[in-house]
């Protein structure tokens, strides 16, 4: 035989047999192909960095901002510029000399005390809304107040006609400076002509008489202000009753209703204020600030749920008498509305998603449950935050960021990569933070499949409720056909299995129990393994198999055909940390 023969037929060879033993060591140790220099798609990234041209800077790459976060950082800019300006407005307001502002400046002195004392009482958004009016009247009040302590602390009686009298000083409480109504003008050159010493007199205030203290002690009483309320005019009863009627109208419009809600709100909040005004007993004034705290609270909520509706739409839901006298679902209906949320809403991609209280379950099975594995561990799990799940699984037009319509076949041959990767863009297009769309942990998965019941089904016919046992003719099915669970969702039993956010390792020989299968455990989810975990079972699945408690693991990039999923929408309650 040719040297030259045997040499090529030695080559293939070993050539065929290095690439046969990779193989086998690639299928064992579950090797990512990516990560294999000659098999890798991703392009190649050369570790020299280019030496930027002389006299030129390189700026580094700024990551690209959402609109929601410019939105945050602008409030939150605002925000600490509503502080800043609400401490300069005090601290120029306490270095002010009372006395000579209430001779030469006295209408502006009460309308600005008045104004300091609104200010001090504000809300951040109230001062962040109100920032460009603090700031003016500071500047105002340093500019006036260089002014004001120019001029003398004591004016010559207008009432005077000789230079010898002594002087009268003007300054009077608030209330007797009302009563003797607008202040004479002050001929300012006249005062800058007055003797040094005249200036510095002060004249004491002159003691009160019998009679007058008298008439003081008696409108300080409780019936002199029981008897002036009953005698009040009946403007100041009638602005008391249109604010009470504002705010039980307010009580009845949904926190998700923005539009309606900011309208009253405004309103009641503007209406409260001028009952307070003109309450006069310190019991309605005390009503009417509980009401008013009442309402920055109420506004503030609103405000969280508005950020966690952006891209959703409310859809309204009216219970039959068959789903009242049904314990779970009123105790989810109950929730949704103690929170403020929508029960039910939808995207622009035709998914309806249904509200999830939070609360606690056991997961997992007890041991007398028929096909029952060694991963079932029963344990209590604690779900802290409600959530929005989708009512049915996602179609292959949602995949592809297309509107579907009710009643689509489920999406099925779809990996666990390819499931992260549709959440990641789905964000992006929608403009929200990137965990807002996500696969359900498997905790979530199994407490919104149960709905309340510690059945292996939620339905004693599972004919009537799962898509199952047709593992030679069957395939997937039509979303909506059978009953939904007590919450509203569909075919979380049968039709395809669906894929949570879990990773778990897994053996050849036995399957472990999971580390997050522990008690009073709170928020459960494994971000570590080789394995993906897969919940409800599919179309060709047992009866065994089709359980609530049933699990399954499969590998990251496996795309079988009875492999689907279902998005949860998280909820924020705290938006701005």
């Amino acid at each position: 035989m040719d040297k030259t023969v045997l040499k090529r037929r030695t080559g293939l060879f070993f050539t065929g047999f290095v690439l046969l033993y990779t193989a086998v060591l690639c299928l064992i140790y579950q090797v990512n192909w990516d990560d294999i220099y000659f098999f890798s798609s991703r392009p190649i990234e050369s570790k020299k960095r280019p030496h930027p041209a002389v006299g030129k800077t390189t700026a580094p790459k700024q990551k690209a901002i959402s609109k929601l976060q410019q939105r945050l950082n602008r409030i939150k800019v605002e925000n600490q510029q509503g502080k800043e300006r609400k401490m300069r407005l005090l601290k120029e307001f306490a270095q002010l000399d009372r006395r000579r502002w209430l001779i030469h400046q006295p209408a502006l002195y009460r309308t600005t005390e008045q104004f300091v004392g609104e200010v001090s009482k504000m809300t951040l958004t109230e001062l962040r809304q109100n920032r460009s009016r603090i700031l003016g009247l500071s500047l105002k009040l340093s500019m006036m107040n260089r002014k004001v302590n120019k001029l003398p602390l004591s004016v010559k009686a207008p009432d005077s006609s000789t230079d010898d009298q002594a002087t009268k000083v003007i300054e009077q409480p608030q209330s007797e400076q009302t009563a003797a109504g607008p202040q004479p003008k002050i001929n300012r050159p006249e005062l800058m002509r007055e003797k040094p010493e005249l200036k510095r007199q002060v004249e004491e205030p002159a003691p009160l008489n019998s009679a007058e203290l008298e008439l003081i002690s008696k409108f300080n009483s409780q019936s002199t202000l029981n008897a002036l309320k009953s005698k009040q005019p009946p403007a100041r009863k009638l602005v008391q009753k249109k604010a009470r009627d504002a705010y039980e109208k307010l009580k009845t419009i949904k926190l998700y209703e923005s539009e309606p809600f900011s309208r009253q709100y405004t309103y009641t909040h503007k209406t409260c204020v001028k009952a307070k005004d003109a309450s006069i007993s310190e019991q309605e004034k005390k009503e009417f600030e509980n009401i008013i705290n009442h309402l920055e609270k109420l506004k503030a909520k609103a405000g969280v749920i508005a950020l966690n509706l952006i891209g959703l739409e409310p859809i309204p839901q009216e219970l039959s008498q068959e789903d009242k006298r049904n314990p779970h679902k009123m105790s989810q209906y109950r929730a949704a509305a103690e929170s403020g949320f929508p029960l039910e809403v939808k995207n622009r991609y035709g998914m309806h998603f249904r509200f999830i209280p939070a609360g606690t379950f056991m997961m997992g099975s007890p041991e007398t449950e028929k096909g029952r594995s060694k991963d079932e561990k029963l344990h209590k799990v604690i779900i802290s935050a409600p959530f929005y799940i989708q009512t049915t699984e996602i179609s292959s037009r949602q995949l592809r960021f297309l509107k579907d319509k009710p009643g689509y076949l489920a999406a099925n041959k779809v990996s666990w990569k390819k499931a992260v990767e549709y959440c990641r863009k789905l964000n992006i297009k929608e403009n929200l933070p990137r965990e807002a769309y996500q696969l359900p942990t498997e905790a979530m998965w199994e407490y919104a499949c149960r709905a309340g019941t510690q059945t292996p089904a939620y339905h004693s016919e599972l004919g009537k409720i799962a898509h199952f046992g047709n593992s030679f003719s069957g395939s997937v099915q039509n979303s909506q056909q059978l009953l939904p669970n007590n919450w509203g969702l569909f075919d979380t039993l049968g039709n395809v299995n669906e894929l949570c956010l879990d990773r778990q390792d897994d053996s050849f020989f036995f399957t472990k129990i999971p580390k997050t299968y522990v008690d009073n455990i709170k928020d459960p989810v494994s971000d570590k393994g080789s394995s993906i975990v897969i919940r409800g079972g599919g179309w060709g699945s047992s009866r065994k198999q089709t359980r609530a408690a049933y699990r399954k693991l499969v590998h990251p990039e496996s795309s079988e055909w009875d492999i689907g999923l279902r998005l949860i929408r998280r909820i924020y309650l705290k938006w701005e940390n």
